[in-house]
């Protein structure tokens, strides 16, 4: 969302499952907030409405959470609607009411309303021809309507309207965008205000960057273990104050890379409200203390009397 990061945090790496859990941060990279007890959390979405989404592939669903982690309902009939729920994507346009699912082991993508009713199906055939998908393992919608989704064991990015009409596709096998190996690993997608479209490759550890017409641009990260490095990037999302967050898996953190002109959010540690009370307190005391005391009671009556006694004084003199 604007102000935190959620990340599903299910394992110590890609073959176990053993947290179940998901994790808050801060804009800081602090964690304030674990809840615990989630299955195998595999997507996470939060809608502006604040509602949570969060799918989980023990029982084969994608469920809907308050605030206050409240469950509020399920999309489509519950437990069982999908077999491997691998990505969620809310329409950033909330007259569109939509909710994209992908399913890899189905190879479909589901479209939901956001009170979790089932719209349609992009179609589920699996091959390498359009609109067919072999293991769709990413979903985003940009801010320009369009619905991204990664076609993982086809190495490739399948672009569609918010109907589920085909548009284009770029990768190794089709377009004019590649990815650098012939079998990456497509685990994440994200856009921006320029509708540049980030592509987290798992297999080569690094983010791909591609214009709005799939042109490679740059890459981001490498794979390793330092600071800046990724192995096996998953979740992308981008802050409002520019900066890309990347969940790397197997280095059990995220990293966080400034995009264009960004910014770090300056912390401000909480004030201690019984001090600055206190503080204004003693203040308006000492304050009502000199005035009374000093200025308006005795200084002024004292130079008005002394004033009066000299003045009659020399006036008795004179005349004598």
């Amino acid at each position: 969302t604007a102000y935190e990061i959620y990340q599903c945090d299910w394992s110590s790496d890609v073959c176990s499952s053993d947290l179940s859990r998901m994790v808050r941060k801060n804009l800081f990279g602090h964690t304030d907030q674990i809840i615990p007890g989630l299955g195998t959390p595999s997507a996470i979405a939060v809608a502006p409405s604040g509602i949570i989404f969060i799918a989980d592939a023990d029982s084969g669903s994608v469920n809907a959470y308050d605030s206050s982690w409240a469950m509020l309902f399920r999309l489509g009939q519950g437990n069982g609607e999908f077999t491997n729920p691998n990505d969620i994507a809310i329409d950033p346009d909330m007259a569109a009411n939509a909710i994209y699912v992908s399913d890899g082991a189905e190879n479909l993508v589901k479209v939901y309303s956001l009170n979790g009713v089932w719209k349609f199906n992009f179609d589920g055939s699996s091959g390498e021809g359009t609109r067919s998908f072999n293991f769709p393992s990413a979903v985003h919608v940009s801010s320009a309507g369009h619905v991204i989704v990664g076609d993982q064991n086809n190495d490739r990015v399948q672009v569609f309207d918010r109907q589920g009409i085909f548009q284009y596709c770029f990768g190794s096998r089709n377009g004019p965008g590649s990815f650098k190996l012939r079998f990456g690993r497509i685990l994440g997608i994200t856009t921006d205000s320029l509708n540049r479209i980030y592509i987290a490759d798992g297999f080569q550890g690094e983010v791909q960057v591609f214009d709005a017409d799939g042109i490679m641009l740059t890459t981001i990260g490498g794979f390793g273990s330092d600071p800046g490095q990724l192995r096996t990037p998953m979740g992308l999302t981008l802050d409002r104050f520019n900066r890309l967050w990347i969940a790397s898996v197997n280095n059990g953190r995220a990293e966080v890379f400034g995009i264009d002109t960004y910014q770090d959010p300056v912390y401000t540690p909480p004030q201690d409200d019984d001090s600055d009370d206190a503080s204004d307190d003693d203040s308006d005391d000492d304050s009502d203390n000199d005035s009374d005391d000093g200025s308006d009671d005795g200084s002024d009556d004292n130079s008005d009397d002394n004033s009066d006694d000299d003045s009659d004084d020399d006036s008795d003199d004179d005349s004598n």
